[in-house]
């Protein structure tokens, strides 16, 4: 049942994700019977070496935006923008945006996001206190 499943998970899969699987097995979550089943898969559709070829060299370009997109730093404009709009019930959005832009690939802009929110929140809430401290004399 869990092999008839697999079959046809791969069955649905794009030539590109299928040759991903095969290719950079070692990075992924995939089970072997997983990974066998791609590599029957792209077999069965009989793709010449020029298309494989060409879905190599997509796939590795894929990875390397990839890689380089994990890198990006979280832009000035958008740090202060964390840092200010931390205060109150944005940082819910804020957080809800953070992890979004992770989920895309950016990771390093998501963590720098988080860690800008968080002290801007701190600031805010010092802030606050010192108001309020303040008010009660």
């Amino acid at each position: 049942m869990i092999g008839q499943n697999i079959t046809n998970a791969m069955q649905e899969r794009s030539n590109e994700e299928l040759y991903e699987i095969i290719a950079y097995a070692e990075d992924g979550d995939y089970i072997p019977e997983a990974i066998l089943a791609a590599k029957k898969e792209l077999e069965s559709r009989n793709l010449d070496n020029d298309t494989l070829h060409a879905i190599s060299e997509h796939v590795k370009a894929q990875r390397e935006l990839k890689k380089e997109r994990a890198k990006e730093p979280l832009s000035w404009p958008a740090r202060i923008a964390f840092f200010i709009f931390s205060g109150g019930i944005l940082i819910v959005i804020l957080i809800f945006i953070s992890y979004s832009m992770e989920s895309k690939g950016y990771k390093r802009k998501g963590s720098e996001s988080r860690t800008t929110s968080f002290w801007g929140f701190i600031f805010w809430c010092v802030i606050a206190f010192m108001i309020f401290k303040g008010y009660k004399r």
